[in-house]
């Protein structure tokens, strides 16, 4: 297997002719739990261009992606559609621009929170490719944040 480097931070691992992309940095992924359908895959996006016009340290990318996936049963999908927003994070050190993670994290946080409330789409939250929480428009939704920065 070989790699190389590409944006964001990631880099494309090669195995035969296929690609993936390994994360190379922390990121943080507000995705449609399950697979995404068009209509939350449009409601995403015009979430993610409203929000995205806000001063950003850490700006946010628009994920829409298609994986191909084991299919064991007959109600398998052989494709998985992830869509949401994901935000590149520095690795917690003392140098890392801690109040611009708060922010930004907590920013798009809510705005996929207030997203889940007005469409009904519910939201998974992973952070280095663990789930961390869910967002459905709720009074939860704000623990998700608390809960990162290890404030409960």
């Amino acid at each position: 297997m070989s790699s190389t480097p590409a944006a964001d931070g990631c880099r494309v691992c090669l195995r035969g002719a296929r690609a993936r992309i390994v994360y190379t940095v922390p990121f943080l992924l507000v995705c449609v739990e399950g697979s995404a359908s068009p209509e939350d895959a449009l409601a995403c996006r015009a979430e993610f261009e409203a929000f995205t016009t806000q001063a950003w340290t850490y700006p946010p990318k628009f994920v829409d992606q298609l994986d191909e996936v084991p299919v064991f049963g007959p109600d398998d999908l052989p494709t998985l559609r992830t869509v949401g927003v994901s935000i590149a994070l520095p690795e917690a050190e003392p140098t890392a621009a801690e109040a611009g993670v708060r922010h930004d994290v907590a920013a798009v946080v809510k705005a996929m929170s207030q997203l889940a409330k007005r469409t009904g789409i519910e939201f998974a939250v992973e952070y280095r490719e663990e789930q961390i929480g869910f967002l459905d428009g709720g009074p939860a939704d704000a623990r998700v944040v608390d809960s990162f920065f290890g404030s409960t």
